[in-house]
């Protein structure tokens, strides 16, 4: 009755118009609706005398046409006895697979669907026009002015555009043509490389459908300015002219109302989503657009319709999908061994999409499609990186990367930036240190003490991407920064209100001028989450110019650095870092937590994503974490501890500084702290502290001690002491092998003194004997103390009864010391010679199964490194000498040569031959070394025949020199 029903609509309204293309459209649906004769003659059937079923016979079904359900009518045959072959005894697939062969039944299928009638509407020159966003469609409104009579209106849209109305009664029962399928074709709709289409519109030309703002009477609330309803943001257009149009909804010159439409199919050409596609494109653009929203008019430089990767890249679209059910007549003829078959039914109906977790979007119903296997994921991701990228964040990182390639660059004026007015502190992206060529600083402490110097005590951000308010703004500091807030992290990545309230501790600015003179101050500010300026604005809230730079930051604020009022020249920080770059060592090691990053200069106060923090397990009696200053006499004023921020800050709790005489030495002063430090704690003596050679951090509790930085503020008075063993030669009696680390004897002296099992130097396991590790200094040394480190794990008793021996160049005893009998390091021992020990190489033993050391650190006092072993070398006089690698004075009867590690060497070198002297730090006894001569303890002393020449690295030297 439905289909009568239609047919006879048709009739009238074709009698009715009378229109040409009504006429061909009517007839064309009616010879097709009524006929099942299409024959496909492609594919023959395999004529066997084995088949059961012999005769011809007919299948009719609904719904998918493929094996199952040709075998499910086919069943109804083949379980006929009136029908089947007597004797037969092949099972239904068998029969079927006589009859069709490998595949036959889907080719069957695709036969009958590809030869499908197709309708078409209107011209395609008409066509073209239309999605282009021509045609009295799209260009017309309704109106009483000419050539209106005044009482009747003109350009009523529903009269104007009555056949679509028809066509979408024809679209519910017929499969429409594609406009890129024709031969005058729509070049936007050609392709569709990503298997999507979509229509952008700008403007409402109907009234009183409730959807845009078109309203009556049209000659005055209708016209060219009238919008419809905006669902996207439209982020750029990629022209033919190769230019690039930056529409940004975040910026205070965004674009106005934009509605976007769309849908999507399989890659399938035969499922109904792909074959049905155009009946989707009509009812879209024409129909629920057009005919019933009045919605017309393309974005400027873009058609109104076309596949998606020719329109312009948005934020999001609506989305429609088509839902199928059809009816399929299938004929196998016995006589001639051939398939016929037609779609003898079909009726499509348009929906809201619905996608894997939102309905009615155009990105969601492609991953649906992806995730049903109709389309890939690649399509998917490529997608939503460069045509609908679900919210604003990324219009500008897609904007990036369409610049990149296409050249461009943004239009900004670096040198507005003046280095004799500004101090650059700190940036990331195109300009951060490395790119502006710039060092900066991540240090809190010399950022507070850089803008107390300043002449306003103002801070200047420049976003290049950012809105226009915010491409420079100008934060004033208004009260003095107190110690125990990070005013850099504030900045950089969490805009926090403690001691940081708009309008009390700060103001902001759009201008300098504005924040010299305090006009124009901002209004509005919202704090935390992410960094500076947070949501703060002029006026009010403005989202997404925030910068971040820990983690990722947001797309706008990529590009960003932060200055200082200009400083001058001898400006000098009163502040000084006598811990950063020295030992640090604690009770135990978490998570690549080791001890060193909390002395290493990087203030990040947040664990992930890079690991900066040092950390202890929750060990009994609470753990500490120290750091030996390396130097006899230090005069310490502050300590400060930067805390982790990103979570669990409160375990830095009821924490004692304590000021000792070495490591691991007496307490000369401290400070206790009950309760949470905070994010930053700062204690302060009430003197200067002397004679201070390490720095304890204790809390109480058994729990996990975490350091993000500890700045230890004071000033170097005594004399430096320096690791000789770090990065020496090492070897042991043996290395034990692990598949995936090394435990070479140089792991004990690279630095880490963590005592993590996967650093460690380890021997082989052995029945028990006396284990030996020894580090060669390559140099005689005055050893004043030696620290060796133990692994943190449960075997460190494996150390016990540990002997420590200082060796001369002949591997004689020179000094040695032992652990208490019956103990062992834990974690780490530190063994002061009262009387300095001269020697060239230091000795572990132990008598165990197995010998594991973190690091041994050998200190010495010495100025200079008395390069013992070098002195003695001789080279042979040859014809043609090649100086040798390595810095080496050289005395021999016959020939003085000094060889070079660098040009640069050269100079010195030579400077300390025309002017010798005898190293302090090498004791000559019994010797006294005459003027112009070079001693050492190592070598017999004679007075040179000539002054040595000095040469350069690979240089030959004559044997007559």
């Amino acid at each position: 009755k439905k289909a009568i029903n239609f047919v006879l609509y048709n009739i009238s309204i074709h009698l009715k118009k009378n229109q040409p293309t009504q006429q061909t459209m009517t007839s064309s649906f009616l010879s097709s609706f009524w006929t099942d004769s299409i024959s496909i003659e492609s594919h023959r059937g395999l004529q066997t005398p084995t088949r059961c079923v012999t005769g011809s016979f007919t299948l009719e079904f609904d719904g998918i046409c493929n094996y199952e359900s040709i075998k499910g009518e086919y069943a109804k045959i083949f379980n006929d006895p009136t029908q089947k072959r007597d004797g037969c005894s092949n099972t239904i697939d068998e029969d079927l697979n006589y009859l069709f062969g490998e595949g036959g039944a889907e080719t069957w299928c695709r036969n009958v669907q590809e030869n499908q009638p197709i309708h078409s509407f209107q011209t395609p020159e008409f066509i073209r026009e239309f999605y282009a966003g021509g045609t009295e469609w799209n260009e017309l409104r309704e109106t009483l002015n000419f050539p209106s009579d005044g009482v009747t209106p003109k350009n009523v849209l529903k009269d104007d555009a009555v056949t679509v109305k028809n066509m979408y009664q024809a679209s519910e029962w017929n499969k429409l043509s594609w406009p890129g399928d024709a031969p005058t074709s729509f070049e936007p709709l050609n392709a569709c490389e990503y298997n999507a289409a979509m229509c952008c519109y700008v403007a409402d030309r109907q009234a009183g459908d409730n959807n845009g703002n078109c309203a009556s009477p049209y000659d005055q609330n209708c016209n060219a300015s009238s919008d419809p309803g905006d669902n996207t943001d439209l982020c750029l257009l990629d022209s033919e002219a190769e230019l690039l149009s930056i529409f940004d909804n975040r910026r205070e010159d965004g674009e106005s109302a934009i509605h976007c439409h769309g849908f999507g199919w399989s890659t399938d050409d035969m499922h109904t989503t792909s074959r049905y596609k155009a009946n989707n494109l009509f009812y879209v653009s024409m129909y629920d657009h057009m005919y019933k929203r009045g919605y017309v008019r393309p974005i400027p430089g873009s058609p109104m319709c076309g596949c998606l990767e020719n329109m312009p890249v948005v934020t999001r679209s609506d989305c429609t999908q088509v839902d199928v059910m059809e009816a399929y007549k299938l004929r196998y003829d016995a006589s001639s061994n051939t398939f016929g078959g037609s779609i003898t039914y079909a009726n499509v109906d348009y929906n809201s999409c619905q996608g894997i977790t939102r309905n009615n979007n155009l990105m969601d119903y492609l991953r649906r499609l992806a995730d049903d296997g109709e389309i890939t994921m690649d399509t998917v991701a490529y997608v939503n990186s460069h045509y609908l990228l679900d919210n604003g964040w990324s219009c500008y990182g897609t904007l990036l990367n369409r610049i990149k390639d296409q050249g461009f660059v943004w239009a900004f004026d670096g040198g507005a930036v003046d280095p004799n007015e500004w101090t650059y502190v700190s940036g990331t992206g195109n300009l951060s240190p490395e790119k502006v060529g710039m060092e900066g600083t991540q240090d809190p402490i010399l950022f507070v003490d850089m803008l107390n110097a300043s002449p306003n005590a103002i801070i200047r951000r420049i976003c290049p991407n950012c809105v226009s308010t915010h491409k420079g703004i100008y934060y004033k500091r208004l009260t003095p920064v107190p110690h125990n807030i990070n005013l850099l992290d504030y900045l950089q990545n969490r805009f926090r209100m403690e001691d940081n309230v708009l309008g009390t501790d700060f103001k902001l600015y759009s201008s300098y001028k504005d924040a010299v003179n305090d006009k124009n101050a901002w209004s509005y500010c919202n704090y935390d989450h992410v960094g500076f300026p947070r949501d703060c604005g002029p006026t009010g809230r403005v989202s997404d110019q925030w910068n971040r730079f820990y983690i990722d930051t947001n797309d706008y604020a990529v590009d960003v650095a932060f200055y200082v009022e200009g400083l001058s020249q001898d400006f000098a920080s009163p502040h000084q870092n006598v811990a950063m770059g020295k030992l640090a060592y604690q009770t135990s090691h978490g998570w690549e937590a080791h001890p060193h990053k909390a002395i290493d200069g990087n203030f990040r106060q947040y664990y992930w994503p890079v690991h900066t923090i040092s950390q202890t397990r929750n060990d009994d009696g609470g753990p500490y974490w120290e750091v030996y200053l390396m130097n006899k006499n230090v005069e310490v004023k502050s300590v400060t501890l930067f805390n982790r921020v990103d979570s669990n800050s409160e375990r830095l709790s009821d924490v004692t500084i304590s000021l000792l005489d070495g490591p691991g030495g007496n307490e000369l002063a401290s400070l206790s702290r009950a309760g949470e430090v905070g994010y930053v704690g700062y204690f302060e003596f009430t003197n200067p502290v002397g004679n201070v050679q390490a720095v304890r951090v204790k809390i109480a509790a058994k729990d996990y001690l975490a350091l993000s930085e500890v700045y230890v503020d004071g000033t170097e008075l005594g004399t430096p002491l320096k690791n000789v063993a770090l990065n020496k030669p090492a070897s042991m009696s043996s290395t034990a092998i692990h598949e995936v680390y090394t435990f070479d004897a140089s792991n004990a002296v690279d630095g880490n003194t963590s005592g993590e099992w996967k650093f460690v130097a380890k021997t082989n396991w052995s029945t028990p004997e006396t284990l030996w590790w020894k580090v060669d200094l390559q140099g005689t040394f005055s050893i004043y103390r030696i620290l060796v480190f133990n692994i943190s794990d449960s075997s460190k008793s494996k150390m016990k009864d540990l002997k420590v021996e200082i060796l001369d160049d002949n591997e004689a005893v020179v000094g040695s010391m032992s652990v208490d009998e019956g103990t062992y390091p834990d974690p780490w021992v530190s063994m002061t010679f009262d009387d300095v020990v001269q020697g060239s190489a230091v000795r572990l033993t132990v008598n165990s199964n197995i010998l594991q050391i973190a690091e041994v650190v050998v200190l010495s006092a010495d100025n200079e490194v008395a390069a013992a072993r070098s002195l003695t070398e001789t080279i042979s006089s040859t014809p043609n000498l090649r100086s040798s690698v390595g810095a080496s004075i050289l005395a021999h009867e016959s020939i003085s040569v000094v060889t070079a590690k660098s040009t640069t060497d050269v100079e010195t070198v030579t400077e300390s031959i025309n002017n010798p002297v005898v190293s302090p730090s090498v004791r000559i006894p019994s010797i006294v070394a005459p003027p112009g001569v070079i001693a050492s303890t190592a070598v017999e002393v004679k007075n040179l025949p000539t002054k040595p020449i000095v040469v350069p690295p690979g240089v030959l030297v004559p044997a007559t020199k």
